[in-house]
């Protein structure tokens, strides 16, 4: 399996956690499973940030094959229907 690395510079990691949090509805606070209150989230915004931009690659991946194997067999499922 081949490995894609995107490099952020590290001034940029807070911003772009922060981005990514803001875009996705990151939660500060979360349900604690074990009772009625909240508590501080476990996973971080830079582990939240990479969790959804692999997310969003795979998504936008498996979206755009979806449509080429569309475009490439809509023809065979075209039918010439005239309703008089």
């Amino acid at each position: 399996m081949a490995k894609l690395t995107i490099d952020i510079p590290d001034e940029l990691i807070s911003e772009f956690a922060d981005f990514m949090a803001e875009t996705h509805n990151y939660q500060e606070q979360v349900q604690d499973p074990n009772s009625p209150d909240k508590i501080p989230n476990p996973e971080t915004k830079v582990q939240f940030a990479k969790r959804m931009l692999r997310n969003n690659l795979r998504q936008n991946f498996m979206r755009w094959r979806r449509d080429k194997f569309y475009k490439e067999n809509i023809a065979q499922f075209d039918a010439d229907i005239t309703v008089s």
